[in-house]
């Protein structure tokens, strides 16, 4: 339906009956009393901003433009979104409106967006659609064609910050806790500093205006993350990886204005840059949570990058392997996948793609974090020289010297060399005569 006629419908529902009145909402920080109407679903569209299914709609737009939820193709794709994104929840919900009816009202614009129910709207929808599997059940279900919500007048409906502070103040400081992604959160602040302050999001949002300063922070982390493998946008990309990203966050952050943690003169923007950009790999390849926070911890004595030598070789090993693996064999594009999967979705592209990538890398990334770790476990065992030289004994003996390529590798044989060299320069030193 036109907005024109939906206007036109929804202003002579205004001068009926309400169906609930006196209704408390919050705005502008005050509580104003509104009325509720029972409002033809055809007479309402989703609202496509929607904060809880904002990260699939931002990526699929990316992907495949903009969409209109006038359109009864893009309205599908909404109303899949709205209910794959919670399925569980969506369930119970669904049950509860078939046995109690609409127990909560909705909010919807003069003009018929729906700026709170758009799941129950959906779920509404869903059993109108299905009333004659519900008539032969026994059950009439004629009412599901309504749904009950408060109608914002014109002025209200028109004023953007108005509308953005009722739907952070219902879709997040309400029931994020149930029912979002947590990229969501890092999405809204984004969407919200183009049109007021940290100050009034932080009200809006219920939490301390820092707390919006770091989600800010962490997001443009997100946004670079994205943009350096071509997926600008696409932020389902971001799922189950907001630990890494805030930990990314706060160590590039520190690192940029100096930290006593740090024991080497490193450079405060290029040094940094290259350990995000690793950091990033890592992230990519889906490497374990706790491991991977080694590698930049705030710590002397547990972070490699906070130790020049170490850092140094991690980084050293990290790029020779990445030569070795791409360099040769470069890394596909998204196009050259998407010709491989030619009807293939994009999300299905790009998982492919990444973890053809993770396949492809984590065990020289395993091997270099483990190289990383043994190293740093001998910087801090430096002065108990007999457990290192116990544990050098130990591996040499280990070493399977019937592998056919031992006795050929290049690389052994230098090592073995360093490694003779070094100790017969240790043992002209000893003062004490060799216990036989």
């Amino acid at each position: 339906m036109e907005e024109s006629l939906r206007i036109k419908k929804i202003n002579e529902i205004l001068q009926s009956e309400p169906e609930q009145k006196g209704i408390n909402l919050v705005l502008e920080g005050m509580t104003q009393k509104f009325n509720a109407y029972k409002i033809p679903l055809e007479y309402l569209v989703f609202n496509q901003l929607n904060g809880r299914i904002g990260t699939l709609i931002k990526s699929y737009e990316r992907a495949h433009g903009e969409l209109n939820p006038e359109v009864d193709v893009d309205k599908k794709v909404i109303e899949k979104f709205l209910l794959n994104s919670n399925k569980e929840r969506n369930k119970t919900t669904e049950k509860d409106i078939l046995t109690y009816g609409q127990l909560k009202v909705g909010i919807v614009t003069y003009n018929g967006i729906i700026i709170d129910g758009n799941r129950r709207s959906m779920l509404l929808n869903k059993i109108y659609s299905e009333r004659e599997e519900h008539f032969k059940a026994g059950k009439d279900v004629e009412w599901s064609k309504y749904f009950l919500a408060i109608v914002l007048d014109k002025t209200i409906s028109t004023d953007k910050a108005k509308i953005q502070e009722l739907e952070t103040l219902i879709q997040i400081g309400e029931d994020s806790k149930v029912d979002y992604n947590p990229i969501e959160k890092y999405l809204k602040c984004k969407d919200l500093i183009n049109i007021t302050s940290v100050d009034i999001i932080a009200k809006w949002m219920s939490v301390d205006k820092s707390k919006i300063k770091e989600w800010l922070s962490t997001m443009e982390v997100m946004d670079d993350y994205l943009n350096s493998l071509g997926y600008s946008g696409i932020y389902t990309r971001l799922e189950k990886k907001e630990d890494q990203f805030l930990f990314v966050n706060s160590i590039t952050s520190a690192y940029k204005n100096g930290s006593s943690a740090v024991l080497w003169p490193y450079d405060h923007e290029m040094d940094v840059s290259f350990l995000k950009n690793i950091c990033f790999d890592y992230i990519r390849a889906d490497y374990e949570g706790k491991e991977f926070r080694k590698i930049g911890q705030k710590s002397s004595g547990k972070g490699y990058f906070c130790n020049e030598e170490i850092w140094n070789k991690f980084v050293e090993r990290h790029e020779k392997s990445m030569d070795k693996l791409f360099v040769e064999e470069p890394e596909k594009t998204i196009d050259e996948y998407a010709e491989i999967l030619p009807n293939a979705e994009l999300t299905t592209i790009l998982d492919k793609r990444d973890e053809d990538f993770r396949t492809k890398v984590i065990d020289s990334f395993r091997e270099n974090m483990g190289r990383a770790e043994y190293e740093l476990q001998n910087k801090r065992e430096a002065n108990e020289f007999i457990v290192l030289l116990t544990k050098a004994n130990d591996a040499i003996s280990s070493i399977n010297r019937e592998n056919e390529f031992y006795f050929k590798s290049v690389e052994a044989c230098n090592l073995i060399s360093e490694i003779n060299k070094q100790l017969w320069d240790d043992k002209k030193n000893f003062k004490v005569q060799e216990n036989r």
